[in-house]
C-alpha cells in the first residue's frame, strides 16, 4: 500500500519489501516519537531471468528423520489408580456401584437413619496413600469422615467445601478392603456461593435432596504411590 506511517500493536508490525530488477542495498529505516531511530540494511542478489521469469531457488533440504525412541518414559506418574472390584453397602446397596462408575450424574447415598457407610473391595491388594472423592453438595457441605483399610483407621477428618473433588491423605496401609463412614452430621455452614447461569443443571450439587445425616458419594477413587 506504500504507506509510510504504520500502526503498531505492542510495538510490533511488519512490512513487505519488493526489490527492483537491479541488485543492490535495501535500507529500511524506522522512527517514532520518543524512540531512537533504527535502520536495517539488506542486500539483494541478482537472479537469472528468462522470458521475464526467474527460476525458483532450490528448496532447503528436508529433514524428515527422527531421533531414537527414548529408552525411558517421557513422564513420571505421581500416583497409580487402584481399580475397584466390587462395592457394598447395608443401605441402598444396589446403588453402591454408582459411586465408582465414572459417571458424575449418578451417586450413592444411604437411606436416612440407616448406617452411613460403604465398603469397596479393591481389584488387588495395594499400599493405599490417597482417596479422591466427590461428595454430594461439595460446595455447600463438609462431611466428617472416617476411612478404614482392612479394618484399620487411616483417615479421620472433615472434608473441606470445594469445587468438586477433594483428596484425602491416608496413613499408608496395605490392604484390599476400604470402608468409608460418616462420623456425625455434615456441616452446611459457610458454603461456597457461586452464580452460574449458563448451565443450571451443573450448578445444582444435590445437597438439598440429601439430609445431613446421609453420606452421599458421587465418585470415589483410590490411589497408591509409585
Amino acid at each position: 500500500m506504500l504507506a509510510r506511517a504504520l500502526p503498531l500493536e505492542g510495538g510490533v508490525n511488519c512490512v513487505l519489501v519488493r526489490s527492483t530488477t537491479t541488485a543492490g542495498k535495501i535500507v529500511l529505516r524506522a522512527r517514532a516519537d520518543g524512540l531512537a531511530p533504527a535502520e536495517l540494511t539488506l542486500a539483494s542478489t541478482p537472479v537469472a531471468v528468462s522470458g521475464g521469469l526467474a527460476a525458483l531457488p532450490a528448496p532447503p533440504p528436508l529433514r524428515l528423520e527422527r531421533g531414537p525412541t527414548p529408552s525411558s518414559a517421557s513422564f513420571a506418574p505421581s500416583r497409580i489408580a487402584v481399580p475397584v472390584a466390587s462395592s457394598t453397602a447395608a443401605s441402598n446397596g444396589e446403588r453402591a456401584a454408582l459411586s465408582v462408575d465414572d459417571d458424575e450424574t449418578t451417586s450413592w447415598a444411604n437411606e436416612a437413619g440407616a448406617p452411613a457407610q460403604i465398603r469397596y473391595r479393591l481389584a488387588r491388594p495395594a499400599l493405599l496413600r490417597e482417596i479422591v472423592v466427590k461428595l454430594t453438595g461439595w460446595r455447600e457441605r463438609s462431611y466428617p469422615l472416617r476411612v478404614f483399610v482392612d479394618g484399620a483407621e487411616v483417615y479421620r477428618g472433615t472434608t473441606p467445601k470445594n469445587l468438586g473433588y477433594v483428596t484425602l491423605p491416608l496413613v499408608p496401609r496395605h490392604g484390599s478392603e476400604v470402608r468409608i463412614a460418616l462420623e456425625g452430621q455434615a456441616d452446611d455452614a459457610d458454603a461456597i456461593r457461586m452464580q452460574e447461569v449458563a448451565n443450571q443443571a451443573n450448578a445444582d450439587t444435590g445437597a438439598q435432596q440429601v439430609a445431613r445425616s446421609q453420606l452421599s458419594i458421587v465418585e470415589a477413587e483410590f490411589y497408591e504411590l509409585p
